[in-house]
């Protein structure tokens, strides 16, 4: 862990508890949790549902479509990563996510640890449309708004709606499926919309070298590791270029070649069109401002006479890319804005109460009365699902 990662995250923990003891007349605890009640906010979401109340009167239908698809996706996923998890092979599973001071997410047992910066710009990318679409929907069918708010559990922050549950129960059942479904509706559309903008980013990405390793009859004569970008200053940005840059020389000619020796890898990337009609991933974005210059004689290939060598092994999948560092600082966010709107947003709509997802679900068995052993039965068993798939990897 880099220093100033360590420094910043502690500020950062600093400043949140700076900003609850300065509002400290406001906050109260309820058992582990801070929280903070407001009026703020409600007339602006009544602003919002008014001014386009048929909009959100199709995206109301829409979300509790979505919604019930996500929950069957849900369950699915997680009965599946249950059984991959038994037979003792790695599954994607669910984690815990948590704030972290390194500049890099990693990745253990029941944990996702995300750069504290990404982590909190992610985190309330979901919590923030989840509530503020729970309250238009309430706010559309007139179902009042009691309080807004923020919480905090240690250092993972919150935001709620608190509806009014007398008018909410008294409403009838498909205004009750458009609040529950609302949340988790408005983070996949967020998922979706930063996926969108992960596609535009794509484009910048561009070929940039080709990893390899010497091996020990290596021209470099030393044991070197990294990423050649060009040799006497034609660029390498594939197998295929490598050739052609070979194939100009013979052996004994000396040549220059600019190997990159540091590189970060860019999460879930994948470069089917750079290279040649194969799916690359992991990908490395390296620097090629920070490459070095080897001055390399070429020596004769063991195998084929006459044809120069260079001597390195290069693992067929395993391409680097060239980008700044803002905009792979700009992907790394979007993409765990993607990941967990996403995943949060299933997790929610699980058929577990009191989630949103357990609601919605006795809502669409007609109610509590008639459904109460199956709806107990069903959440139990999601109960389950999700905690096998945090907690199995450590004990199988």
């Amino acid at each position: 862990m880099a220093v100033l990662d360590i420094i910043s995250f502690a500020a950062f923990i600093v400043l949140m508890a700076v900003l609850v003891y300065r509002d400290r007349k406001h906050v109260k605890l309820q058992g582990v949790m801070f929280i903070r009640r407001t009026e703020k906010g409600k007339a602006s979401i009544d602003r919002m549902t008014k001014r386009h109340q048929r909009f959100w009167n199709v995206m109301s239908y829409l979300g509790i479509a979505t919604a019930v698809l996500a929950l069957v996706a849900g369950v699915a996923f997680l009965a599946t990563s249950s059984l991959t998890i038994l037979q003792g092979k790695d599954a994607e599973g669910v984690r815990f996510v948590l704030p972290y001071p390194s500049g890099e997410a990693q990745l253990q047992p029941g944990l996702l640890l995300l750069p504290w910066w990404v982590w909190i710009i992610a985190i309330f990318s979901v919590v923030v449309p989840h509530e503020v679409f729970h309250g238009i929907m309430c706010r559309l069918h007139n179902v009042r708004i009691k309080s807004l708010g923020w919480l905090l559990l240690v250092i993972i922050p919150g935001a709620f709606v608190e509806p009014d549950e007398r008018q909410l129960k008294r409403a009838a059942r498909t205004v009750r499926m458009k609040v529950y479904a609302a949340g988790s509706f408005a983070n996949i559309l967020i998922s979706v919309i930063a996926l969108l903008f992960l596609s535009l980013l794509f484009v910048a990405f561009s070929p940039a070298g080709i990893l390899f390793a010497a091996n020990e009859t290596s021209s470099f004569g030393s044991n070197v590791t990294g990423f050649v970008t060009s040799i006497d200053g034609m660029p390498v940005t594939s197998v295929a270029a490598l050739s052609s840059a070979m194939a100009a020389h013979q052996p004994g000619d000396t040549v220059t070649i600019a190997v990159a020796e540091e590189a970060r890898v860019v999460p879930h990337l994948t470069l089917s069109r750079l290279g040649e009609g194969q799916v690359f991933e992991p990908v490395a974005v390296i620097e090629t401002a920070t490459a070095r210059a080897y001055t390399v004689t070429l020596q004769e290939h063991p195998g084929q006479a006459g044809k120069p060598y260079i001597g390195v092994l290069i693992p067929s999948a395993a391409p680097a890319v060239s980008y700044n560092l803002l905009g792979y600082s700009m992907y790394t966010l979007l993409f765990w804005v993607f990941v967990l709107n996403l995943g949060i947003g299933i997790v929610n709509i699980l058929p577990i109460k009191p989630l949103d997802g357990g609601l919605l679900f006795e809502e669409l068995l007609g109610g509590v009365q008639k459904n109460a052993l199956l709806v107990k039965a069903v959440s139990g068993i999601a109960l389950f699902l999700l905690l096998f798939n945090i907690f199995g990897p450590m004990l199988v």
